[in-house]
């Protein structure tokens, strides 16, 4: 039995929970072959909306000015699991480390601006992404763009300060659900 731990606002995790399940209800009739290859085309999908379909060309952050503005949308992950990125975005913990990290060390950047529309996501990688954001030598800020609930707002709270966007912005919704997945009719079955 796989536990998974999310710290995710419920409806999103509901909503996530669903298209999984669907997915994965898919997937049950494909062959070996085709269900490694729909894997790995969707792994590669959520990898590549991770940096380069966020407009950010070869930089893994946006400069305006002198603020380097890296986006923190969608589900947050340690790493994509194969129906990342299908039904709605996702931002790996490494990506925000790895964006954090150069923009902290390019002399271009004064400020660094995290843009946050998350309801959350894994436990796994969390830490190590907020101790990036709290490591930080330049002045940091986390505003938010929508929603900014559970593990998002943890990332968000290791900035120097967190803004709203707009009065009717969602920041909270602390919590932490676990998904129990019983595989063995499923493992027993494929072999």
């Amino acid at each position: 039995m796989k536990s998974i731990f999310y710290a995710m606002e419920r409806s999103a995790l509901d909503q996530f929970i669903a298209e999984k399940a669907e997915i994965l209800t898919v997937a049950s009739t494909l062959s070996t072959e085709e269900r490694a290859a729909y894997r790995e085309e969707i792994r590669m999908t959520a990898e590549l909306h991770d940096v380069f379909e966020r407009g950010m060309g070869d930089k893994a952050y946006r400069l305006e000015g002198k603020d380097a503005v890296i986006p923190v949308v969608g589900r947050l992950v340690a790493s994509p699991e194969p129906c990342d990125g299908v039904f709605s975005s996702v931002t790996t913990y490494r990506y925000v480390s790895w964006a954090a990290k150069l923009a902290d060390e390019d002399k271009e950047v004064e400020r660094i601006r995290f843009e946050f529309n998350s309801p959350g996501g894994t436990i796994q990688g969390l830490d190590e992404a907020g101790m990036a954001i709290a490591g930080l030598n330049k002045p940091s800020v986390a505003e938010v763009h929508g929603t900014c609930a559970s593990a998002a707002l943890w990332l968000a709270s290791q900035a120097g300060s967190i803004e709203a966007s707009s009065p009717s912005d969602m920041i909270g919704s602390l919590g932490v659900a676990a998904e129990l997945v019983d595989r063995t009719g499923a493992d027993t079955a494929a072999g």
